[in-house]
C-alpha cells in the first residue's frame, strides 16, 4: 500500500449534538467521489461542509408520490381522469392530492403530442402540460423540450405518468396511449418516493441515490431530496495537535519524500478504506475532550501536508482503534494513536 506523510495536524471533536435542522433541501453534486467511485447526480448534500450526528435520528425523503396514482381515459373526447392519491412534498409528512375527472389533455391535428400528467405539491390538484408539436414529427421521442418530445414540467410539480395522443380530429383517449416509462420503455415516468432507494452518509453529510433522478423540471431541473439532521460539523472544536502522521490508503497514492515539509500530490479520498497513526498526540483543552468522548469517539481530523499553509488540508472523520502509549492523557500527551476512517477523505483548500 502507499502512503501519504506529513509533520502537522490538528484533531476536533463536537461539543454537543448538533444544530437541529429541519425539512432541509439538499443540493445534487453534479459529480461526486465516495470510497472511490464517481457519482453522477446521485449525491446530495448541503451547500456547504456538514457532519450528521449519527446517534440521533437522520430521515431523508425523496418528494414524490406515496402508494398508487393512477390515470385512465376520460369519457369525454382528449380527456383523462386521474384517481386521488398521497404524495411527500418534503418531510413534513404525507400530503393529499385530490381526484381530477375529465381532465383535458392535448391532441395535435398533424404532429404526435405528449402530455405530462403531474400533481401540484401546494394545492395537490392535478395539472397537464402539453409538449411541443409539429407537422413534420410524427413519432414520439425522448428528447426533452422537442418536437415529439416530453415537455418539462414546473419544479413544483411531481409527475405522474404520461399521455402520448398521436395526430388527428378530437377522439376518446385509450389506455394504449397512457403510460408511466417513456419511449424507451424502462426510464420510469413517475417521480415516486419510494424509488430510486438511497443510502444516507452521515460523515459526508448527505444521501447517496442508486440511480440519478429524471430530469423533466423545468431547464432540465431534478426534484428536491430532503432532510431532517443534527450537523455538528459548526460545533467542532480544536481538542488536539499532532506531530506526526501517516494516512494508509488501498486505492493508488503517491509517498512524499521527507524533506523538510511536504506538498500534497494526489487526493487520498479514492481510497476504498483508509487508516492512519499519530506519531504525537498533544491534548489542547483535557475538559473539552473529556467531555466529547463521553458522548462518542468519533472526531474529525484536519492533516496538513504542509506544515506552512495552515488553509489547505486532508480533512475525514475518524474512530480511534488504539490510544497509543506513553503519558496518560492528563499529562497533555500520547504516543502512536491510530485511527480508522469514518467515511470519505478529502482535499480542502487545495
Amino acid at each position: 500500500m502507499a502512503r501519504i506523510t506529513g509533520k502537522r495536524g490538528e484533531l476536533y471533536l463536537p461539543t454537543g449534538k448538533g444544530n437541529s435542522l429541519s425539512n432541509q433541501a439538499l443540493t445534487v453534486s453534479a459529480s461526486k467521489e465516495i470510497q472511490g467511485t464517481t457519482y453522477t447526480n446521485r449525491f446530495y448534500g448541503t451547500s456547504s461542509r456538514s457532519a450528521w450526528n449519527k446517534s440521533e435520528t437522520i430521515t431523508a425523503r425523496l418528494q414524490g408520490i406515496v402508494g398508487e396514482i393512477t390515470i385512465s381515459p376520460g369519457t369525454a373526447n382528449d380527456t383523462i381522469d386521474v384517481t386521488a392519491g398521497s404524495y411527500h412534498k418534503d418531510t413534513s409528512g404525507v400530503q393529499t392530492s385530490t381526484a381530477g375527472t375529465g381532465v383535458s389533455v392535448t391532441r395535435d391535428a398533424d404532429g404526435a403530442q405528449w402530455n405530462m400528467v403531474t400533481i401540484d405539491t401546494g394545492s395537490g390538484t392535478v395539472k397537464v402540460t402539453a409538449g411541443l408539436a409539429t407537422a413534420s414529427v410524427t413519432a414520439y421521442n425522448d428528447t426533452w423540450a422537442a418536437s415529439g418530445g416530453p415537455a418539462y414540467i414546473g419544479t413544483d410539480e411531481i409527475l405522474v405518468g404520461v399521455v402520448r395522443l398521436t395526430p388527428g380530429s378530437a377522439a376518446v383517449v385509450t389506455s394504449a396511449e397512457i403510460f408511466y416509462t417513456l419511449v424507451d420503455g424502462t426510464t420510469l415516468a413517475q417521480e415516486r418516493s419510494d424509488i430510486p432507494t438511497f443510502s444516507i452518509l452521515p460523515m459526508e453529510g448527505g444521501v447517496l441515490l442508486t440511480e440519478a433522478l429524471l430530469a423533466c423540471k423545468t431547464a432540465g431541473a431534478r426534484r428536491t431530496v430532503y432532510a431532517d439532521y443534527y450537523d455538528q460539523y459548526p460545533l467542532l472544536a480544536k481538542v488536539g495537535d499532532v506531530e506526526g502522521w501517516t494516512l494508509t490508503g488501498t486505492s493508488d497514492t503517491v509517498e512524499l519524500e521527507a524533506l523538510g515539509d511536504f506538498a500534497p500530490e494526489k487526493d487520498l479520498s479514492g481510497a476504498v478504506s483508509w487508516s492512519g497513526t499519530f506519531t504525537r498526540f498533544y491534548v489542547a483543552d483535557e475538559r473539552v475532550w473529556v467531555n466529547a468522548m463521553q458522548r462518542r469517539t468519533a472526531g474529525i481530523i484536519r492533516l496538513k501536508p504542509d506544515s506552512n499553509n495552515s488553509t489547505v488540508y486532508y480533512e475525514g472523520a475518524v474512530i480511534f482503534s488504539d490510544w497509543g502509549t506513553g503519558a496518560a492523557l492528563g499529562d497533555g500527551t500520547k504516543e502512536n494513536v491510530s485511527f480508522e476512517g469514518d467515511g470519505n477523505l478529502e482535499f480542502r483548500g487545495f
